[in-house]
């Protein structure tokens, strides 16, 4: 198991730190850097205070960022690392380098003028809305997060190179089609991999008409392939920033498509629902840091 620093009161660190366990700052607490670097494990910012300092933030794996800000000079995410934004406003360091996964849950996460860059697989998922520029390499944007319908904003540019892939979700009522929606304010440049899956097999085929894209700032380029996980796209057309993805009706049941109806039409249940999700997260990150404290109370740190 590994070790978990806790830090819940304004605490100031001298010299090299390096965690091979979880840093968790919450509460109103201040954690101040002040040595050459600042390297962990795992991150976890949950209360209104956070990071502060001279030293540089290297987080190799977790980050979970619910709360708080990072006034460090830098901030650098590891390969194949998983960062986690719930807090509903998130500002980057003026340098930062972000080489894992980003997960939004309903949050504003600030590039300050950065290039959210995804690489080798990494994925930018989830809701809310991305300050700056996206370019898409050879990773994954999955507006909405895989399972669920959502929408995602990116105020700059939006660039998709050849390795890389968008995924679309569609969610089938019987009677109209919702689907993920990624907004970009500024210019749209597209290439790589288009996927339309869906949220259940059990809602069939695409239903009628979606409009998954809004390219307020124009539009460039096309995707290369588009693959159709249902077999019944029958065309994409563009109308100046939306672009309409077209199907055919599929055979639901009628218990189902009602089902579907109500909840879609009730605000209450939908609200309770991104509530219920909000809650769970946070129960798993407690229990983790409850199991991670039980296992192991000695501090894996070095000062």
């Amino acid at each position: 198991p590994t070790a978990v620093l806790q830090v819940d009161f304004d605490r100031t660190f001298s010299g090299l730190m390096n965690s091979i366990g979880t840093v968790h700052v919450s509460s109103a607490a201040t954690a101040t850097m002040n040595g050459p670097a600042f390297t962990t494990t795992n991150l976890i910012l949950s209360g209104s205070g956070g990071l502060a300092g001279s030293a540089p933030v290297t987080v190799r794996s977790g980050f979970l960022w619910a709360g708080g800000s990072i006034a460090n000079p830098s901030l650098t995410t590891n390969p194949g690392s998983n960062m986690t934004i719930t807090a509903p406003n998130a500002t980057l360091p003026a340098v930062s380098n972000i080489n894992g996964s980003v997960g939004l849950l309903l949050a504003n996460l600030d590039l300050n003028g950065n290039t959210l860059q995804l690489n080798n697989g990494s994925a930018l998922a989830g809701t809310g809305v991305v300050t700056g520029d996206v370019v898409n390499n050879s990773g994954f944007l999955l507006t909405g997060g895989l399972g669920s319908i959502g929408a995602l904003q990116v105020t700059g540019n939006y660039t998709q190179n050849a390795g890389g892939v968008m995924v679309v979700e569609v969610f089938n009522n019987g009677v109209s089609t919702v689907s993920d929606i990624l907004r970009v304010d500024g210019l749209a440049t597209l290439g790589g991999t288009l996927v339309i899956g869906f949220v259940t097999n059990s809602l069939g085929l695409v239903t009628g008409s979606f409009i998954p894209f809004d390219f307020r700032g124009g539009l460039a380029g096309s995707f290369s392939q588009v693959i159709d996980a249902g077999g019944n796209i029958l065309g994409i057309s563009v109308n100046g920033p939306f672009v309409t993805i077209v199907g055919v009706n599929p055979d639901v049941p009628k218990e189902l498509i009602q089902a579907l109806i109500d909840f879609l039409v009730d605000k209450e249940k939908r609200e309770q629902a991104i509530k219920d999700n909000k809650a769970q997260s946070e129960k798993v990150i407690d229990e983790i840091l409850d199991e991670e404290a039980e296992g192991d109370d000695s501090l894996l740190v070095c000062i």
